[in-house]
This record gives C-alpha cells, structure tokens and sequence, in this order.
C-alpha cells in the first residue's frame, strides 16, 4: 500500500503593500543605496517597511528586499552596477591616500565594510568582508596609479577649487601628470603640437596658460601694493603689462618716499662711524660716505625731504647693486641702507609716512624681480625659468639674496615643473608649415589613400576642447576629475562583483570541490 507523502506548507513571504515589485526606479534607488550604505540598504528597508507594518516580520521584508536586488541585478546588470557606483561615487575621493600603503589601508577597509554589508550571517559576512578588503585594497591602489589625478603642484597652480576661475588655465596632461593615463595625455600633448589642426587646438591651451601664469605674477605684485591691474591686460604681452606696473609701483614709491624726512647731519656721522666700524681706513671711509651722500652733501637745510630723500634712497640701491664695486663694498652699502638710513627715516618721520615707505620698500625685491623677468628673453610672453632666474638676484642684483628662497621662486618652480617653458608662437609659422605639406602633395596622398578632409575633421573633433578657456576648463577640471572619482567609487562595489564573478568562475571549473 502506497501512502501519499505529506503536502509541505509554503511559507510566501508576505509582501509590503505600498511596495511595487516591479518597478525599475524603485530598484536602481536600491541599488544607489546600497552603494551609499556599504550594502546595509535592504536591511534598512526591511527594519523601516517592518517597523510601520505590523504584518510584515523583519524577515519577510529582509527577504523581498534581497530578491528584489538579486532579481533586478539579473535581468539588469549594467543599471544595478550602475547605479550601484553611483551611490558609492561620494567615497571616491577618500579613496586616494598620500603613499600607496594608505591607500591600500583605505580602499580595504571601505571595501571590508562593504563587502560586510552584502554577506548574509556572520559568518558569511565575515567571509566577504575578509576577501573583498584584499580585492579593492589592490584595485584601489592600482586604480591610484594609473587614473587621471591632478597633481599636488597642479592644485597650487590652479588655485580655486571649483575649477571655474583658475589662476592658471592647465590643459588635461600638465593637470594629471603623475599617473599613468596622466603621463599618456601630457606624452601626446607635447608631441602633437606640430600637427595641423590637433597641433593649433593644444597650442592655444599652452598659450593661455604661459599668460596666465604672467599676469598672476603681476597681477599678485600689484594687488600687494595697491595697484589697480585691469583684467582686459591678461592677453597682452610683458612689456605692456609691466608698463602699467612699472608707472604705478613708481608712482606709490615716490609717494611714500617723498614724505619721509631725512637728518642729514646724524646720517654723515652714522655712516662715518659705521665705515670706521667696519676696518675700512680713513680714506676708504671718506670714499664711502662721499658716495652715499652725494644727494644731499650740498645741501643747507638739515631736514632733509622730498625729492631729496628719493634721489638718495633710489642711489643707495644703485650702489647695491653697481657691478663697479666688489662684493664686499656692495655688501657694506646694502648693509648701512638696510640699517642705519632705514633707522634715521623712522626716527625723524611720521607714523603715517612710515608705513606706507614700508610697504613699498618690502616689495622692492619683487618688483626688481619681475623687472629683470622682463628683460630675460625678446619672448613676448616671462616663462617660470626667466621669474627663477631673475628671483636669484633678488633687489637688482644683491648678494643678500643671491641664495636661499627668492621672490616667487616656490610659485615659479612650481610652474616649471606643471607647464614648462614653451611660449606659444604667433602660430603662423606652424599653420603656414601645415599648409604648405597639405597642398604641397599631402593631401592629395591623403585622398588616394581614402582619407578625406572630413575624416581629417573628425580626428581633430576631440581636440577642440583645448581650442577655448570654458570648453579646457570644463574636460580638464570636471569631465576627467568626475570620471576618475567615478571609476574610483567602483572599486567597493565592483570589488564585491568581482569576487562574486570569480567564486562563480571557480565552482563551473570545479576548483572550489563540490
């Protein structure tokens, strides 16, 4: 006698009514935050469905939420991982450490966490969390390596952080020099300058970043002194905008200069005494301040002011800087302007006048730097290499700062490692070598060949980024900074998929036993 086998019950698990299955939005915001929560969400979606639903247990819910995923996740892979990415994108950027190690450390743990999140039971979750840790601790800091990341020196070129109004404009290669894709865009960007079309769209992006890196030298110096630098002057040449500078730091130094009051009978005898003091003999002493004081040694009032004080202070400098003298005599000089004339202004002139002589006098070396900046090259544009090599001179030329930090040098030196020296030319002698191979038979191989101007056109398509300011701006400080913190914030969810796909991979090969 055969007896039936017992019917089994089927628990259904009960179904949240306001919930709807179906529904692809409702999915992807799973998705999204699971990447938000480390993939905590379905538990958070269970507890809170559960908690206002007095007919749906914690289980049930966790359950539906976990189908749901799964469910979606097959039929829709590239919307789950998507948007999966997308909730993980804000941990992006805290991804990145300053050694590889760190990173490595980071990446590890968002990705233990996460990889915690999606286990189901301790021991389970344990499992994940160990070997997803591994898996995005490597790929992080591969990842690291080898994606667009802008540069340390990069960011003090660029100054604003939004990456609307850059100090320097920087084009994708110099920004992310340093990894690997980086290295790629700046290794074409600088061979590629020569190509017609390509070679005019990267070279006006060189151009407006040597400009820019110009008129913030000067645009700095004057700001510091109270000079009004009108922005309209950014696309002129060196000589125009040291002009306007040159005429109104000279303006502010007479200004300041004319109103200090000078003794004359205390300064003779200073720097009397001070030669003595120094082992110069009595005729060396008498040379001394016969110089210093050829100013004003005639004149028969004692106050010394105006364009008295000037003319002496202006030729004070002059012998600091007289490549007649020997070192030691320039030092002597530099020493006593810096000292004793100093002292003497400030004992016999008003507190309002000081302090305007102060500031103007304190920038002196900056304004003789970007001077002799000028004078370097017949460019038309100062390169990082002419500011560090007039820096060293300091005050015209003075042994005082002749080693050691410079004006500008930090800022400059940065430069020069970020955008180089290269000027950008008028460009007609690139774009008339351009024609000249075109029409001089290139093109005309280039037709036999299949290859027509519109294929030309659309090769150059992708260039024309670097061909205006908002267009380079946009690619270089959002487009790939967005696409690298985007590939970045994969690393934990993918991470996860990764060790899903490969335990599959491994179980069809039957690596992991039965």
């Amino acid at each position: 006698r055969i007896y039936p086998m017992p019917l089994t019950k089927v628990e259904v698990p009960k179904q949240d009514p306001n919930f709807k299955a179906d529904s692809t939005g409702a999915n992807i915001n799973r998705f999204v935050g699971q990447g938000l929560t480390f993939g905590l969400q379905d538990e958070i979606d269970a507890f809170l469905k559960s908690a206002f639903n007095k007919d749906l247990s914690y289980a049930d819910a966790l359950k539906n939420e976990r189908e749901q995923l799964s469910n979606f996740k097959k039929d829709n892979f590239g919307k789950s991982f998507l948007a999966e990415m997308a909730g993980n994108l804000p941990y992006g950027r805290f991804a990145i450490g300053k050694s590889p190690l760190s990173t490595f450390i980071r990446n590890a743990g968002m990705g233990g966490a996460y990889g915690f999140g999606t286990g189901e039971g301790t021991e389970d979750r344990l499992k994940n969390a160990g070997t997803t840790s591994v898996i995005s601790g490597t790929l992080g800091t591969l990842l690291n390596k080898i994606l667009p990341k802008k540069s340390d020196d990069a960011k003090k070129l660029t100054g604003d952080t939004l990456g609307f109004f850059p100090d320097v404009e920087l084009t994708p290669g110099q920004a992310n020099k340093g990894t690997t894709i980086g290295n790629i865009i700046d290794y074409f960007e600088q061979r590629a300058t020569s190509i017609p079309i390509i070679g005019d769209f990267i070279n006006s992006a060189f151009d407006r970043g040597s400009k820019d890196f110009q008129f913030k030298i000067f645009k700095d110096f004057a700001d510091s002194v109270g000079i009004k630098l009108d922005d309209s002057l950014k696309n002129g040449n060196k000589f125009q905008i040291f002009n306007k500078v040159n005429e109104g730091y000279r303006k502010k130094y007479d200004d300041a200069v004319g109103k200090l009051i000078l003794d004359k009978d205390q300064f003779t005898k200073e720097m009397t005494d001070f030669a003595i003091s120094k082992g110069l003999n009595k005729n060396q002493a008498n040379e001394f301040v016969r110089k210093a004081s050829k100013e004003i040694i005639n004149l028969k009032d004692n106050k010394i002011t105006g364009t008295y004080v000037q003319d002496t202070d202006r030729f004070l400098k002059e012998l600091m800087n007289d490549p007649q003298l020997d070192r030691y005599t320039k030092e002597l000089y530099e020493e006593f302007y810096e000292t004793l004339f100093d002292s003497n202004l400030k004992m016999n002139s008003s507190t309002g006048a000081l302090i305007a002589y102060d500031k103007v006098k304190k920038y002196y070396p900056y304004f003789k730097t970007i001077e002799n900046s000028v004078n370097k090259s017949t460019a038309g544009t100062i390169t990082p290499t002419n500011v560090l090599s007039a820096g060293k001179q300091g005050k015209g030329g003075s042994i005082k700062y002749s080693t050691g930090t410079a004006p500008y040098q930090d800022f400059a030196s940065t430069a020069k490692n970020v955008i180089g020296d290269k000027v950008a030319d008028s460009g007609t002698q690139g774009r008339q070598l351009g024609q000249n191979l075109l029409l001089g038979g290139s093109l005309y191989g280039l037709d036999q060949a299949g290859v027509g101007m519109g294929t030309i056109a659309k090769a150059s398509a992708p260039f024309l980024s670097y061909a205006t300011p908002i267009t380079n701006k946009i690619i270089t400080n959002f487009a790939i900074p967005g696409a690298s913190s985007y590939a970045r914030s994969a690393t934990n969810p993918g991470s996860v998929e990764f060790q899903n796909r490969a335990t599959m991979m491994m179980k069809d090969k039957g690596l992991l036993g039965e």
